[in-house]
């Protein structure tokens, strides 16, 4: 009986995740800067930078470091040899984008707790999910905070 609520919660817990990291997937990401585009075009822009810009320099790091992931793809060209490496963790980065934006953009306190919270377990998410290690989930994090240090000070300055 234990073994199988054992099973059980980690089944609960693997679907749970395998959503829960869809929340930084491009296609999800993009819906987001489009429908904040209709509302704050200014907040929308730096989004959109924000994404891009770390999707293209991960791709980059991607092609250029390759860090097989910790369940290994196999791979037949670069696309798919970006897409097999592991390092940096472009969900964690595309996350850290929004919920870097999103906190800054809120007024309630209750709220950037819980997208805090909510972007901590979409980047553990990745971790959880056997697709990056540690490092790079951090890396990932890193270069989202590094380009909206950037964004922020040089570019859109509230």
């Amino acid at each position: 009986m234990n073994s199988s609520l054992s099973s059980n919660f980690k089944s609960i817990l693997d679907i749970f995740f395998k959503q829960l990291t869809e929340l930084g997937s491009l296609t999800i990401l993009t819906s987001i800067v489009i429908f904040t585009f209709f509302f704050d075009k200014t907040l929308a822009l730096k989004l959109f930078v924000g994404v891009a810009s770390v999707t293209i320099i991960a791709f980059i790091i991607k092609a250029v470091f390759f860090h097989a992931r910790p369940k290994k793809q196999s791979f037949k060209n670069i696309i798919e040899r970006i897409d097999a490496s592991s390092f940096p963790s472009i969900h964690s980065a595309r996350i850290t984008i929004l919920t870097f934006w999103l906190i800054i953009y809120s007024n309630n306190l209750l709220l950037q707790i819980l997208l805090a919270i909510a972007g901590i377990l979409i980047a553990y998410s990745r971790i959880y999910l056997k697709k990056h290690y540690y490092a790079d989930v951090i890396g990932g994090i890193i270069l989202g905070i590094i380009l909206n240090i950037i964004i922020y000070y040089t570019m859109f300055k509230i």
